[in-house]
């Protein structure tokens, strides 16, 4: 009985395995949503009164925006509320001298710190400090820390 199955059963499997949507229809493969079709929506909000519109079918909801809006912001990094701080706002930004900054401050404060072009240092000197300065290098003589070692020693 089952040397007649045999054949059958090998036939199937190889029908089916040849139809390129087998794995899919039979529900074996993964499938994982689209991370760049999921959007966010906008918060619910409560009207100013209860009088509300009927409701549209297919009309966007009034508080959201468009994808491609979202999608600019994100990219550019601009918020969606007002671009003018509010007074408080100018306020503290005039009393902490905000507009009294210098234009070239980046290049002061490179300057005054002393900062390096690390763009074309050895990954081992700008992540450990090691590597083409030897000059640099604290090199430790073994003989004469085992000396004040010793001393440090007798000491106590």
């Amino acid at each position: 009985m089952i040397l007649r199955l045999l054949p059958f059963l090998a036939l199937t499997v190889l029908a089916t395995s040849a139809c390129s949507n087998a794995r899919q229809s039979l529900g074996l493969t993964k499938t994982t949503p689209d991370e760049f079709k999921v959007t966010k929506n906008a918060p619910l909000e409560m009207p100013s009164s209860f009088e509300l519109p009927p409701p549209r079918p297919g009309a966007p909801r009034p508080q959201e925006t468009a994808v491609t809006e979202q999608a600019k912001a994100t990219l550019l990094g601009k918020t969606q509320t007002s671009s003018q701080p509010s007074q408080a706002e100018a306020l503290l930004l005039q009393q902490a001298g905000a507009d009294q900054s210098a234009a070239d401050i980046r290049t002061i404060v490179d300057r005054e710190v002393g900062a390096v072009d690390e763009s074309n240092q050895s990954v081992a000197k700008r992540l450990l400090g090691i590597g083409e300065d030897a000059a640099e290098a604290n090199v430790i003589n073994a003989e004469k820390e085992a000396e004040r070692l010793k001393t440090i020693k007798n000491a106590n």
